[in-house]
């Protein structure tokens, strides 16, 4: 049994948002029954021997309004390891004889749902057929620092950028987060400029004539960070189409 002093501010900070309850325990007995005998009690109180997982609220009884953590007495073996990002956490429960894929697909998209893991990390795993956790003594590589990625000629950052978003969620999975579409960016666009982060979008790449250079053209060139929408965008010759010579109106 742990004392109410051992537990740490972080759980209890989340059992002070939950219904507590003093159960009598004793008619309750192995029973499972949801008439057991119980009452409300404040969880810092000595009265309150159980919580729930109900979080408080004005309109409880309406079962419809109602919110829920997730709080579970498990019968099997699980281990919490606390990952490199704070707040964070990697779970392992071992289920005698394992959980059939089709269920365990059904179980991670219901996660990715209910906000317990990344939508993203949900989408990535569901196409891959699994989860992937790093090991408990591999460090999370930290972020490599580069500009964000943004269209030289309509200033819209990458991942407001609907053709990339298509683009990565064929890759990814629907729904890319905006990281995994700016990761995407940088592994694919043609045309971004590594030094500033400045791409052509394809509507403006066509709208600025479809620039090329030798050795692949960035804006506004492969060795100059001048960002291009400080400069005047280049004029388009007009083509007058004609029949025998003579100019058509």
């Amino acid at each position: 049994m742990i004392a109410r002093s051992q537990v740490g501010a972080g759980l209890m900070g989340l059992l002070r948002r939950l219904e507590s309850w003093k159960i009598d325990w004793q008619k309750v007995g192995d029973s499972y029954e949801a008439g057991d005998i119980r009452e409300r009690a404040d969880v810092d109180s000595d009265e309150a021997n159980a919580v729930c997982s109900w979080i408080k609220d004005p309109n409880f009884g309406i079962f419809d309004d109602q919110k829920h953590v997730v709080a579970l007495d498990l019968d099997i073996p699980a281990y919490l390891v606390p990952s490199s990002t704070e707040g964070h956490s990697h779970l392992y429960i071992d289920v005698p004889g394992g959980v059939e894929h089709e269920d365990y697909m059904e179980l991670v998209a219901l996660l990715g749902r209910i906000g317990v893991v990344e939508d993203g990390y949900a989408a990535v795993s569901l196409k891959r057929g699994f989860t992937d956790l790093r090991l408990p003594w591999v460090a999370k590589e930290p972020r490599r620092e580069r500009p964000q990625s943004r269209c030289c000629r309509c200033l819209q950052e990458g991942p407001d950028i609907q053709e990339y978003v298509d683009q990565a969620a064929m890759e990814i999975g629907p729904m890319p987060l905006a990281e995994q579409v700016e990761d995407w960016i940088w592994k694919n666009e043609g045309t971004l400029n590594r030094q500033s982060g400045l791409f052509a979008c394809t509507a403006c790449y066509i709208a600025m004539g479809q620039p090329i250079s030798p050795r692949g053209w960035t804006p506004p060139g492969p060795d100059s960070i001048q960002p291009l929408e400080l400069a005047p965008l280049p004029k388009q010759p007009l083509v007058i189409p004609t029949v025998d010579g003579r100019a058509i109106f």
